[in-house]
C-alpha cells in the first residue's frame, strides 16, 4: 500500500484550499485523494487521483488510484493501474510491487503475488513482503514455504507480530498445537492490544481440550474487543467443553446480540439439550432452521434432539410419548443410513415396550434392512418371532 500518512478533515480543507488557488497543481490533487483516502472515503480519493493524472501522468498516482479501486473492491482495475505505474517507474518500486501482490492475493492469483512480493524484496528485503509471502504459500498450503519466509521476516524485524502469528497459523494446520501457542504467544507479547492472537491462542488450547487455558485467552480477547462474535463464541465452546452448560449459554446468547447466525442458536441448543431442557433446546434448534432452512445440518440437529427426547420418554417408560419423537426425528430426515436404523430400532423397542409386537417387528425389520451386518438386531428378530407366536 503506498504510504499516505494521517489524513483528517484539515488537510481536506487544506489541500481542497490549496486546489482554489492553484486548479493546476497536481501535487495538490494527490494530497487531497490521500486526505479523502485515509478517511475510507475511496470514490472521492479516486476523483482527486484521476484529475492529478490529467494533469500529470506521475506513477505514483497511477498507484494511489490502484490503492482506491482496492478499497472500493474493484481488483482488475487496481492490478490495472499498478501496473501502469511500473511502466512508468521504469526503476521499480517495492511498494507498488507490494502493493499489486496484494491485489493478485486477494483475487487468488497466488503464484503472481509471490512474484511480485518477490520483486519488492528484491528492492527492498522488507519483513513485512517476506511476511506476506509466507502468508500466500500458506493459503498455498505449503506450509514449510511459508515457515521459510515467516523465519526470514522475523530475522529483520524480531518484533514483528504477524510473522510470528502466521507462523502458528502454519503449526496450528499442521496438528502441532503446542507450537503454534509458542509463536501465538510471540505475537501477543509484541502486538498486546490484538484480540486475534489471544483468540488464536484460544483456540489451540481448545484444539488440546485445556479448556481453563482456553477460556482464560477467550476471555482476554473479548475484552480487548467486545464485539467480535466469533472469539466470544469460542468463549461459549470452552465453557461447553467443561460442562459448564449454563455458562456456555450465556456466552452463546451474548453472541447472538452480536451476530445472528445459525450456528450460534445451534450452539445454545446443544447446550440446553446437555442439561435435559428440550423444550429450550428444540426453540433454537428450530431458530436455526428458520434462518437457514435449506441447510440440511440444522435439520439433524432436530433428528437428534428428538431421538435424544425419545430415549428419555423411553427410560421414564412413558413409550406413546416415546414413539412420538422417534417418528418426528424420523421427518425430520435421518442423516445416514445408521442414524435412521438406530431410530427405528428405537421404535421397535418402545413398541416391544407396549405389547405391540406387530409394530416392533415392522420396526426392526426396517432397522434390518438398513443395517444388515449388526448381529443384535438379528438376534432380537429371532426373539420377537417367540415372543409375538
Amino acid at each position: 500500500m503506498t504510504e499516505k500518512g494521517d489524513s483528517g478533515n484539515k488537510d481536506i480543507e487544506k489541500y481542497a484550499e490549496a486546489i482554489k488557488k492553484n486548479p493546476r497543481d497536481d501535487k495538490a490533487y494527490n494530497n487531497l485523494g490521500n486526505a479523502y483516502y485515509s478517511a475510507q472515503q475511496y470514490e472521492k480519493a479516486l476523483k482527486q487521483y484521476q484529475e492529478a493524472l490529467r494533469i500529470k501522468q506521475e506513477w505514483i498516482y497511477f498507484s494511489n488510484m490502484g490503492d482506491a479501486y482496492v478499497g472500493l473492491g474493484e481488483v482488475d482495475k487496481a492490478i490495472d493501474n499498478y501496473e501502469k505505474a511500473l511502466q512508468i517507474n521504469k526503476d521499480g518500486d517495492d511498494f507498488v510491487n507490494n502493493s499489486l501482490g496484494n491485489a493478485y492475493s486477494i483475487k487468488g492469483d497466488y503464484d503472481k503475488a509471490i512474484k511480485n512480493y518477490n520483486r519488492a524484496i528484491s528492492i527492498n528485503p522488507s519483513h513485512i513482503y517476506y511476511t506476506n509471502v509466507g502468508d500466500v504459500y500458506r493459503i498455498k498450503g505449503e506450509g514449510d514455504k511459508a515457515i521459510d519466509f515467516y523465519e526470514q521476516a522475523i530475522e529483520i524485524s524480531p518484533e514483528y507480530a504477524p510473522a510470528h502469528n502466521g507462523m502458528g497459523i502454519v503449526y496450528y494446520t499442521k496438528g502441532d498445537y503446542n507450537k503454534a501457542i509458542d509463536c501465538y504467544l510471540k505475537a501477543a507479547q509484541f502486538a498486546p492490544n490484538d484480540f486475534i492472537y489471544y483468540a488464536n491462542i484460544g483456540d489451540a488450547y481448545d484444539k488440546l481440550q485445556n479448556w481453563d487455558k482456553a477460556e482464560e485467552y477467550f476471555q482476554k480477547a473479548v475484552e480487548l474487543n467486545p464485539q467480535d462474535d466469533m472469539s466470544y463464541n469460542s468463549l461459549g465452546n470452552a465453557y461447553f467443553g467443561q460442562g459448564l452448560y449454563s455458562k456456555a449459554i450465556e456466552k452463546y446468547k451474548k453472541v447472538l446480540s452480536i451476530k445472528e447466525d445459525p450456528i450460534y442458536y445451534v450452539n445454545i441448543g446443544d447446550a440446553y439439550k446437555r442439561l435435559k431442557k428440550w423444550e429450550q433446546a428444540l426453540e433454537f434448534y428450530k431458530k436455526a432452521a428458520e434462518k437457514a432452512p435449506g441447510d440440511t445440518r440444522l435439520r439433524t440437529n432436530l433428528f437428534h434432539l428428538h431421538n435424544d427426547l425419545g430415549v428419555e420418554y423411553y427410560v421414564k417408560a412413558e413409550y406413546d410419548k416415546s414413539v412420538s419423537e422417534y417418528e418426528y426425528a424420523l421427518g425430520c430426515g435421518a442423516p445416514d443410513k445408521n442414524a435412521e436404523a438406530t431410530v427405528q430400532h428405537n421404535l421397535y423397542l418402545a413398541y416391544q415396550a407396549k405389547a405391540n409386537y406387530k409394530k416392533a417387528k415392522e420396526y426392526l425389520l426396517k432397522a434390518i434392512e438398513l443395517d444388515k451386518d449388526n448381529q443384535t438386531y438379528s438376534a432380537e428378530l429371532v426373539d420377537l418371532r417367540k415372543k409375538s407366536g
